[in-house]
């Protein structure tokens, strides 16, 4: 945010320059955001992101996803439905265990799945 905002007041009256430096920017992180989903993680661009960074410290606490671990019977059954790809029967230890993931999309579609009932989302 820093090096934009100093580049922006650097280009200021000139609106050819700002918007040679927009595109210039949507190109680089483009093309970061493709490299690193192709090498390391379909969605690692959302550890850079300021938006997904910003989504995640603001809900990471808040309707949370929960474990039942005596439930739970790790069929597989939340992850093939998950469209962020989580397993949260990884998550499982000794009685309910919370669902520590910042990529959680909380949309329920894994709590749906569960034939045992053992993930629940908002419960503590």
């Amino acid at each position: 945010m820093i090096i934009m905002g100093i580049n922006l007041a650097l280009r200021w009256p000139n609106l050819n320059n700002i918007g040679v430096f927009f595109i210039i920017l949507l190109t680089a992180t483009t093309t970061l955001g493709v490299i690193l989903a192709i090498f390391i993680h379909p969605r690692a661009w959302c550890m850079v992101c300021p938006i997904g960074t910003i989504t995640n410290l603001i809900g990471r606490n808040k309707y949370q996803l929960t474990i039942d671990s005596g439930l739970c019977v790790e069929c597989g059954m939340c992850a093939k439905v998950c469209p962020v790809k989580i397993k949260p029967y990884m998550f499982k230890g000794t009685h309910i265990q919370v669902i520590k993931d910042g990529d959680c999309l909380k949309c329920g579609l894994c709590v749906s799945a569960c034939p045992k009932k053992a993930l629940k989302l908002g419960g503590r």
